[in-house]
């Protein structure tokens, strides 16, 4: 007999186990989701607080000099202004909240908005925003903070399984997040470029690839070298925390396309897809370079067909030139400065 053991010790029954485990689930169930709520509440509420003093100091700037920061100083980084370095101590606060602070523009000395969107759902589910603008102060007043609830962007309309698109490197341009991104095709319009400015340029620069690729597929399937059906795509590469304000660009911008008469389509692509499917060794070596930077990458190939096919060479020129004067500066400003010039709006 082993010496200590004895027949009257008894431990837990499977059955008590159970019910313990149960219990235990039970608990963490209503407890978990009521400290995420109150975890975001208090991180929306500091994130407030950092908004107001913006709103304060961005006044006692316009006091002082008499007009608003221009947007391609924002977000002052570099100043030595004590107004502008409380603003950019703020703005930094802001970011480690999970909150964005690119949304500043400016459409006079004498006018100003400033927004900040929750940049992940954790972050919290509200937008907040500073002005000194007439048309927000029908909304509210200067000095105040607004806030705005979130609610998911529905992307359900534009999506598709991608099955006849045809990731094409020579015409459409590849859109990444990144602002450093060595690739000469790369853009920082997503979070450099001020929303307004980056849905008006991917919108014009979508319907101008869109106008090219019809006309292009068209002739191909009359010479018989082009499959009906299959269209052109593009790629866009991001990162998961960017997701929500990529889907807020993008559902702008896809609306504006479907007022233009085009059907625009995006398909969600793995990391293994986009990498063995990513054109000529230049294009593969910038999409693996940034699906290998990111730890969760969102990939997506979209495609943009038209409700009325371009029936000829004057038929596109046509089509081409409803899209803003002055695209091919403003695209060179942006793609390669990283900012939009005066006079985009």
């Amino acid at each position: 007999m082993v010496r200590g053991w004895s027949k009257n010790k008894k431990g837990f029954t499977i059955t008590e186990i159970m019910i313990t485990v149960a219990i235990i689930g039970t608990v963490s169930a209503v407890a978990i989701p009521g400290f995420m709520r109150i975890r975001m509440d208090t991180n929306m509420q500091l994130v407030k607080q950092h908004m107001r003093v913006i709103g304060e100091k961005m006044q006692e700037i316009y006091t002082n000099k008499g007009q608003f920061p221009e947007e391609n100083r924002w977000p002052l980084t570099g100043t030595t202004d004590p107004d502008e370095m409380v603003i950019t101590s703020n703005l930094s606060a802001i970011d480690a909240k999970g909150y964005t602070t690119n949304e500043y523009s400016r459409s006079t000395p004498a006018t100003y908005q400033f927004c900040s969107s929750p940049a992940t759902n954790t972050a919290g589910d509200k937008r907040f925003c500073v002005h000194c603008d007439p048309e927000m102060s029908a909304l509210f007043a200067p000095g105040q903070v607004l806030e705005v609830p979130v609610t998911p962007i529905d992307m359900s309309p534009w999506i598709g399984d991608g099955a006849n698109m045809v990731y094409d490197t020579n015409f459409w341009p590849n859109y990444y997040a990144d602002v450093n991104n060595p690739g000469n095709r790369a853009v920082s319009l997503f979070f450099e470029a001020s929303p307004s400015n980056a849905v008006t340029l991917l919108t014009n620069s979508l319907a101008r690839s869109a106008y090219g690729h019809d006309y292009n597929e068209s002739l191909r399937i009359a010479n018989g070298t082009w499959q009906e059906g299959r269209h052109y795509s593009l790629r866009i590469v991001i990162s998961s925390d960017q997701e929500d304000h990529y889907n807020q660009l993008m559902s702008q911008v896809y609306q504006q396309l479907e007022s233009m008469g085009m059907n625009p389509v995006q398909a969600e692509r793995s990391a293994s897809y986009a990498l063995s499917n990513c054109g000529p060794s230049w294009t593969c070596d910038n999409d693996r370079n940034q699906i290998n930077a990111n730890s969760d990458p969102k990939i997506y190939d979209v495609t943009v067909t038209l409700d009325e096919p371009i029936a000829n060479p004057a038929d596109f020129n046509a089509k081409y030139a409803t899209t803003f004067p002055g695209f091919e500066d403003w695209w060179y400003e942006v793609t390669n400065g990283g900012r939009c010039p005066g006079p985009c709006v």
